[in-house]
């Protein structure tokens, strides 16, 4: 029998992390990317070798589609398939609207909406190529409901992560691959950000989200892991928040 495959892009720490080992509890091999912390994926992997399921490591500027592409046909051969892509890399960049550069536009789409384009596209070719009816899963945000001020490149990368979310659904059903999307509300981020500014912004959004908390990466990985199984096998092309009511 086949092992489960799972691949997550951006899993060196926080929500990519935490989305990896939730999918390793359920019994995926799970590869992961990393581009500026190697040490957080080798953890990753290390913590799914301990429960049993093979892990690997990959370094990928999901921006760059062709060294990418190579580096998942690398992990194909080696995982023999795949039946759920995760496209979680993101970069959360604020800019004003008046002042934003040509380069930072290209940095924040090329890696929010490139990479999760083809990423995507490459686990659908390799899905429908070897029969396997999987899952893609786009991790968007609370700011594709919800804006900010600097919110006009991240914001409009995550509101396209829904769309194409819907668009993925709709082409890839006839071959029976489902599409959801996952939009995180404010996420805590553990000892990867803490310091006495950022302190003071969970109290003061802890008074604006209805559940009186942020939500924990392992919840949201907990949620994925959910969606990609047989229990959410009639969900697509669904946009799932998960911010404890701050969307309202």
């Amino acid at each position: 029998m086949k092992s489960k495959v799972a691949f997550v892009t951006g899993a060196s720490r926080v929500t990519g992390k935490a989305i990896a080992l939730e999918l390793a509890k359920e019994g995926y091999d799970v590869g992961v990317t990393y581009m500026g912390y190697r040490e957080g994926a080798d953890d990753a992997v290390r913590q799914m070798e301990a429960m049993g399921r093979k892990g690997k490591a990959y370094y990928a500027d999901t921006g760059n589609v062709e060294d990418t592409q190579a580096m998942l046909e690398s992990f194909y051969e080696e995982f023999g398939h795949i039946d759920v892509m995760v496209c979680n890399t993101g970069i959360t960049k604020y800019v004003d609207f008046l002042t934003a550069s040509r380069d930072v536009y290209d940095y924040i789409f090329n890696t929010n909406i490139r990479g999760s384009y083809f990423c995507g596209q490459s686990a659908a070719q390799n899905m429908v190529k070897n029969g396997v009816k999987g899952v893609i899963v786009n991790i968007s945000s609370i700011h594709a409901k919800s804006l900010w001020p600097g919110d006009t490149l991240y914001a409009t990368t995550k509101s396209a992560l829904c769309r194409l979310t819907e668009a993925q659904a709709l082409e890839l059903a006839p071959h029976g691959i489902r599409a959801v999307c996952v939009a995180p509300g404010a996420v805590y981020m553990g000892g990867y950000d803490e310091n006495e500014l950022k302190q003071a912004r969970y109290e003061w959004m802890n008074t604006k989200i209805p559940l009186r908390r942020y939500v924990s990466a392992e919840e949201i990985g907990q949620a994925v892991a959910y969606l990609v199984s047989e229990k959410a096998a009639y969900i697509t092309g669904q946009v799932i928040l998960v911010d404890g009511g701050l969307a309202m």
